[in-house]
């Protein structure tokens, strides 16, 4: 799904994604503007009107081999390469999550991103409410949440900041929010200071990437500390080693983070070499 005027971007994600006859795209869904070749929302939901299923279709599942979701990475690093999501990470994270329930949170990380994306499974399968936005504008933020009554919002840090700097605390009711979930960067310690002092709330920032997510995170109330992700997740192996001999190193020593367990990708779409230039004999991912 994407906008009419920012289709172009994503035509090679199209074809990388077709070039596998076991994922082929089938629909692009345009929320604003037309293209010729795909339908907007409102063509779909007109046909669907006065339309009703006899019952729900069943699909059978393989949580380890069928895949939910094809996301490119970012390309930090190196050409975008499409991540193959298997149903497995979905609900590693949903059963890990699964305390939580009804919740109402705001969707501000793009559908895009794989936080996006898995933050609207969590909430769906807990009985939740989602905010969508189509603008990160801070004040625009700030009125939602007390429009609202957001409890859980998920947010990068630079926007956080905005929300702090601009005086949009202390503008709006804000009370409503029990949580603050943030990645993607580091969060300014004094940024997050504020929002705990303030609220009383949970603040956690956790660390992934598009090849495991999330792989740390989530630290209860009053145990936030400055440049910490939290805790390795269960199901979730890490390591560091040196960049030279590929050793594994002890404590507080720099080196490359690796990884390895439920929440890793099946690899890349139709390119394999990539995969394997990733990830050593022993499942390890080189982050």
């Amino acid at each position: 799904m994407t906008s009419a005027q920012d289709f172009h971007k994503f035509e090679w994600v199209l074809d990388d994604s077709r070039n596998n006859n076991k994922n082929p795209v089938k629909l692009v869904v345009l929320f604003d503007g037309k293209h010729d070749k795909h339908v907007t929302y409102e063509e779909l939901r007109d046909e669907g009107k006065g339309r009703k299923l006899s019952q729900i279709p069943h699909f059978d599942v393989n949580p380890e081999k069928d895949m939910l979701l094809l996301i490119h990475t970012s390309g930090t690093t190196g050409a975008p390469k499409c991540a193959m999501v298997p149903h497995r990470i979905v609900l590693n994270n949903i059963d890990r999550t699964g305390r939580t329930k009804g919740l109402t949170s705001a969707l501000i990380f793009p559908m895009g991103h794989m936080s996006g994306s898995f933050h609207v499974s969590l909430i769906i399968s807990s009985g939740g409410k989602i905010i969508l936005f189509d603008d990160s504008n801070a004040e625009h933020i700030a009125k939602s949440i007390e429009k609202y009554g957001i409890q859980t919002l998920g947010i990068f840090p630079y926007t956080a900041k905005q929300l702090v700097d601009q005086g949009l605390l202390d503008k709006y009711d804000l009370s409503s929010l029990k949580a603050i979930m943030s990645g993607g960067a580091a969060f300014p310690p004094n940024c997050a200071q504020v929002f705990i002092d303030k609220y009383k709330l949970m603040f956690m920032e956790g660390y992934g990437m598009t090849e495991y997510v999330p792989l740390s995170g989530s630290m209860g109330v009053g145990e936030y500390i400055p440049g910490n992700c939290g805790q390795v997740l269960p199901g979730t192996e890490a390591k560091v080693i040196d960049l030279t001999t590929g050793e594994s190193l002890g404590p507080n020593t720099d080196g490359e983070i690796c990884v390895r367990g439920v929440n890793l990708i099946a690899g890349y779409l139709n390119n394999p070499k990539a995969w394997e230039a990733a990830v050593d004999g022993e499942g390890w991912y080189r982050t």
